[in-house]
């Protein structure tokens, strides 16, 4: 097999495992998101719900629907070489008389056109979440903005056409978190100027509270610790190629969602560069919270 085929077929399975767990966090910072790995179909769709397009579709627990999981929506992230795209689908078997009058109605609503594929899925919308080739920690961070600013908002308003405005959820849970968000190149600084304050944390009002993660704290720890894991000392540039050199999560040595308040950081002391598999580690602390760098260290080399 050619170097270029290998290397697709290794980032689509490393962006499809990325967005996966990007799913997972979503489900533990969205309580209206529900999230099951048996729902996807490997690394190449990844599939999640939410209360709002059950509430939509109707309760549905039987075994007509497309996917032959018990459930008549998902949104789905199709993770190919081609296209990578978020999408509300339906299934056309299973809905009753008055769920596919309510869906046609709210649909009509809202001035949305489904579109039906060949498999019966009906997809009610979709969003581009970023270009075929880009990185699996660029899709993670596309997911997570086109989540936070687009979809939630879209639910907002079905929720308020199916419930009325004044039964409609309010707000989402709080707690956005972005992973591995990348920076191409890391601005050539050591820390922040008296004019440079970082803020971390600021709870933005879209539909949901959500924390707003500053890039350039981002570039400002990668520019003074390196793309290399504080903790295993992975660097994927070194082990994929030079077309994954910088790729990197970047860990609030305090989470955002811990703090709850506008901060300055320090991109230097506060954030610390992690691979993926010692950032989920780290956010894995039996009873919640996360481990320190320090205490996961010396599990990796303690076992």
């Amino acid at each position: 097999m050619p170097v270029d085929d290998l290397r697709q077929q290794l980032e689509l399975r490393l962006r499809g495992e990325l967005l996966r767990d990007w799913c997972r966090q979503l489900a533990e910072a969205d309580e209206q998101v529900e999230f099951d790995d048996g729902w996807c179909s490997g690394q190449r769709v990844i599939r999640f719900c939410t209360w709002a397009i059950d509430a939509l579709v109707g309760e549905w627990r039987g075994s007509g629907d497309v996917w032959g999981l018990g459930r008549l929506a998902f949104y789905e992230i199709e993770n190919d070489a081609t296209d990578l795209r978020l999408s509300l689908c339906v299934s056309a078997r299973g809905l009753t008389g008055e769920a596919r009058s309510r869906v046609t109605r709210v649909l009509d609503e809202v001035q949305i056109v489904p579109v039906q594929r060949a498999d019966d899925v009906v997809v009610v919308r979709d969003w581009s979440l970023a270009g075929a080739s880009c990185v699996a920690n660029e899709a993670v961070a596309a997911a997570d903005a086109t989540w936070w600013e687009q979809v939630v908002p879209f639910e907002r308003l079905l929720s308020t056409k199916l419930l009325g405005e004044d039964e409609a959820p309010q707000a989402r849970a709080t707690g956005r978190q972005a992973v591995g968000e990348r920076e191409d190149k890391p601005e050539e600084e050591s820390g922040p100027s008296d004019e440079q304050l970082l803020i971390e944390g600021a709870e933005l009002a879209v539909v949901s509270d959500r924390f707003e993660r500053n890039k350039k704290a981002r570039a400002l720890c990668i520019a003074a610790h390196g793309a290399v894991c504080a903790i295993c000392g992975f660097d994927f540039g070194a082990a994929y190629g030079p077309s994954f050199a910088g790729t990197i999560d970047v860990h609030h040595r305090t989470p955002l969602n811990e703090i709850r308040q506008d901060y300055v950081v320090d991109p230097v002391r506060d954030l610390v560069p992690v691979c993926p598999n010692c950032h989920r580690v780290l956010h894995s602390k039996p009873g919640g919270g996360a481990y320190t760098v320090e205490e996961v260290r010396a599990l990796l080399e303690h076992g």
